[in-house]
């Protein structure tokens, strides 16, 4: 079964898009929650084209308070998920490995001292996903 939310813009779902044209996007349901959006057309186009982005820009342009309510839930799942893979991986990862850099160091080119250590990608990572869960969580209130 699909749902079918009309008028969302191209920018909210495409990267590299700053066209207000108006889309009908297709949401699947899996399991009684809606999936995140794959499919769209242009308004009055047959053609189908598939969806590159579904993040919290899309969300300000579903009106359906209970859809939007399930995006905002499935957004914070995948979140927090995302959170204890993270913590998984810095508690459970040899001491070794996350001291490792990404590349090898170089003394005669200095940026190859700023290349990151595991443990901090890791921890910078998480980071960025607590910031989005507490924007999420933020946006679940006002839903």
């Amino acid at each position: 079964m699909d749902l079918l939310i009309r008028g969302i813009p191209a920018k909210a779902l495409f990267y590299h898009s700053d066209s207000n044209e108006a889309y009908d996007v297709f949401v699947s349901i899996e399991h009684g929650w809606p999936d995140a959006p794959r499919y769209c057309r242009r308004y009055g186009d047959e053609n189908i084209l598939e969806v590159e982005r579904c993040d919290y820009e899309f969300i300000h342009y579903v009106h359906d308070r209970t859809l939007k309510r399930y995006f905002v839930e499935k957004m914070i799942m995948d979140t927090e998920s995302e959170i204890q893979l993270y913590e998984k991986e810095i508690m459970h990862c040899p001491i070794i490995h996350l001291a490792q850099r990404w590349s090898e160091t170089d003394r005669d080119k200095w940026w190859t001292q700023l290349y990151p250590s595991r443990f901090e990608l890791l921890r910078l990572n998480k980071q960025r996903a607590l910031r989005r869960l507490k924007r999420y969580l933020k946006l679940r209130k006002e839903c």
